[in-house]
């Protein structure tokens, strides 16, 4: 056999022993064996954490339960089979003691009741699927928060590398002159204590970063300190210019929580209307035979004697709960007005901000930065001045990297707010 067709054998058998290996794992260990290595998608983790939220899991229960309230009130009452021996009203003899009655009984509610009742817990059920809606929206929220917090932790950390590194470069060129003599131990000195400062700065950044990992492997039904691998956020390349008129027209007519709210009134309405109708009588009907062919039946109409007391208080009571529903309902919609107002007017401010970074402070600041390193390199400007140009430089973008997350958590929740109208 060749060198050649030897190192082709090898090749085709290193292939057949990963793809054996793989194939292994992915047995034993499911298809995301290897998702770690691939970064996280913000869609991705919003799936993830949806399928993992318990109180999303909770209000379909709740919904479920109140469906099921809504079936069985429709329901008829069980019938019910009465078996009765001998007559003790009568002498005994020898007839009466083989007496034997059958008697089949079925009761029957009003059906406007009946309806009443299923309709408030139907409405109950449909304001838990807007609930539902909600709490999809505020996962969404949740998470894209958590997401972008934890992306500007890594991007901090970062930054203040590039302090460091900057810093470790001046250190060399301080302890160069001072072993020259062309400038003093003070300055070299100075150097290393900002130098070690990076590292109380890389210290505190690394706590920032763990919290946020933790934060965002909880949404996502992870162990607390798993690591993270996520993927790069979209940023806004053009200054947020909002349609006021179309936004506010989607958080007032598709805002799950106001429409939840609205059910929920319209359920309470419902519950006055059965304590109204409880006035009305119930049916039972009864008929029975006995072992001598005996025939009977009749039917019995029950009426509440204390109706006008007991029920009307129930009146009163509903309606109470009513007015409750409608006064939570309108102060729900100006919290939420003056909320979604705020949250505008704050992208806005942040829009012009960034913009202002990305097109002067920053920019500015680097090619000072840049102009002072080659100067003190040169021996034409003092180790303070460069540290100024250096921590004016590295702060901008670290002003600029806040103001960016800022902006996207304020994005994601205005977003939740609007229903997902927001470009």
């Amino acid at each position: 056999m060749s060198n050649f067709q030897q190192r082709t054998f090898h090749f085709h058998m290193l292939i057949m022993v990963v793809a054996f290996v793989s194939t292994i794992i992915t047995y034993f260990f499911g298809a995301n064996a290897f998702a770690d290595s691939q970064p996280l998608t913000l869609n991705a983790a919003i799936d993830i954490a949806k399928l993992q939220s318990p109180d999303r899991a909770l209000l379909n229960a709740n919904r479920e339960s109140l469906l099921a309230q809504n079936r069985r009130s429709l329901a008829p009452a069980p019938p019910s089979f009465d078996l009765g021996l001998g007559d003790i009203a009568a002498r005994p003899s020898e007839e009466n003691s083989s007496l034997r009655t059958y008697q089949l009984s079925q009761s029957f509610g009003f059906p406007g009741k009946a309806t009443s009742e299923a309709k408030s817990f139907e409405l109950e059920a449909e304001s838990v699927r807007y609930d539902l809606e909600a709490k999809d929206r505020e996962i969404t929220r949740l998470v894209q928060t958590a997401f972008y917090r934890f992306y500007l932790a890594k991007m901090k950390l970062q930054l203040i590398e590039l302090k460091k590194l900057s810093f470790t470069k001046i250190l060399t060129i301080a302890k160069r002159r001072m072993v020259k003599n062309t400038t003093t131990e003070v300055e070299y000195l100075s150097t290393q204590g900002a130098l070690q400062s990076t590292e109380n700065e890389k210290a505190d950044l690394g706590l920032e970063e763990k919290n946020a990992r933790v934060e965002f492997n909880i949404l996502l039904g992870r162990a607390p300190g798993a690591e993270l691998n996520v993927e790069s956020p979209q940023i806004p390349s053009s200054p947020f210019k909002p349609d006021r008129s179309r936004l506010k027209a989607a958080f007032t007519q598709e805002s799950p929580q106001l429409k939840a709210s609205e059910l929920l009134i319209k359920a309470s309405e419902s519950r006055v209307i059965q304590a109204k109708r409880s006035l009305l009588p119930d049916f039972k009907l009864m008929v029975g035979t006995n072992n001598y062919g005996g025939f009977a039946g009749n039917i019995e109409l029950s009426f509440p004697l204390w109706y006008i007391w007991d029920e009307n208080e129930n009146i009163k009571s509903a309606r109470q709960i009513t007015l409750l529903q409608q006064a939570k309902a309108e102060s729900l919609r100006r919290q939420l007005m003056q909320t979604f107002e705020e949250r505008i007017n704050k992208l806005e401010a942040l829009s012009k901000k960034i913009a202002n970074y990305k097109s002067e402070l920053i920019p500015t600041s680097k090619r000072a930065f840049e102009v002072a390193l080659k100067n003190y390199n040169y021996g034409k400007i003092d180790f303070s001045t460069f540290t100024t140009s250096t921590n004016t430089y590295v702060n901008s973008q670290l002003e600029y990297q806040v103001l960016l997350s800022d902006f996207l958590i304020g994005k994601a929740q205005l977003d939740e707010m609007t229903v997902g109208t927001l470009p």
